[in-house]
């Protein structure tokens, strides 16, 4: 664990021993050569049975990880056993994102800082826990009206410089009359938040939304959404957002899609829109 506190940013070192943990729970007091491809596969059903399918591919790719390290450091000869294991199909699901009712509902009814970190969010597309709750004021510049992501959390691992505008603005503003602590988004005694989850969820089922199945990560989704609306050059939105590849991006395409639809749906309509036009050139 030492390796990977070491070399990994601080949310991946939790997931990694969150997931170490549980292959504990299998595998404690057994020897390396006990963990084959048989007992893995048994890890792998019991955790189908706890309903965790994704999850447990994490944990897979994690024990994978760790062999080839001991392999490189020469504490492990032979092959990988975690190879031999076929990680399971991961369910591909459509990107959700807030009508601008919802985003309405969402912001009257909450009450700072989440009301500030629901707009900034939307307005941003900044991953909430790992990027807007680590933000700090340095990283705001008021003048050119931008915001700096640095690359210590960015989840591509590269620094990001995102506009800002006047929505997000607004937000910045009240949140810096809010507190004078260093991180944006903060207690009044200025110490930081660790995630927002439970009071988000508490928010969207007093709204009357827990049933669209809207979570904090449907904030992201709503930038990258409403961007390709506004322009569908994906990529724009995988600067903007951060996204590590074009690949990641092709899930919003669906709403370009849609653009299109209403676009070539108004077609029927440009006749008459030609002659309007033409007849007013004439007057």
């Amino acid at each position: 664990m030492r390796w990977a506190k070491a070399n990994l940013k601080p949310r991946t070192f939790v997931s990694y021993q969150e997931c170490i943990q549980r292959l504990l729970e299998s595998f404690h007091g057994k020897r390396r050569e006990e963990i084959s491809p048989f007992a893995l596969e048994k890890h792998k059903q019991r955790r189908i049975a706890a309903d965790v399918r994704v999850r447990v591919n994490r944990e897979l790719a994690v024990g994978r990880r760790l062999f080839n390290l001991c392999a490189i450091w020469g504490l492990y000869e032979g092959n990988n056993p975690f190879c031999a294991v076929t990680r399971l199909k991961e369910p591909q699901q459509r990107v959700q994102f807030l009508e601008p009712e919802e985003e309405r509902q969402l912001v009257e009814a909450a009450h700072s800082p989440l009301k500030e970190l629901i707009v900034l969010a939307v307005n941003t597309g900044l991953r909430v826990r790992s990027e807007a709750l680590a933000l700090r004021w340095r990283d705001v510049d008021f003048s050119r009206k931008t915001l700096t992501v640095p690359a210590a959390y960015a989840k591509s691992g590269r620094t990001r410089v995102i506009p800002l505008n006047a929505k997000a603005l607004e937000a910045l503003y009240a949140l810096r009359n809010r507190t004078s602590g260093e991180f944006v988004i903060s207690k009044t005694d200025g110490s930081s938040y660790r995630n927002f989850q439970s009071q988000f969820h508490a928010l969207v089922t007093r709204v009357g939304l827990a049933h669209t199945g809207i979570s904090i990560h449907t904030l992201r989704h709503t930038f990258a959404s409403r961007l390709v609306m506004a322009d569908p050059d994906l990529r724009t939105v995988q600067d903007l957002g951060g996204w590590a590849s074009l690949a990641m991006v092709q899930r919003y395409a669906h709403v370009a899609s849609a653009n299109r639809v209403d676009a070539v749906q108004k077609l029927p309509n440009f006749p008459k829109l030609f002659t309007t036009l033409f007849t007013k050139l004439l007057k």
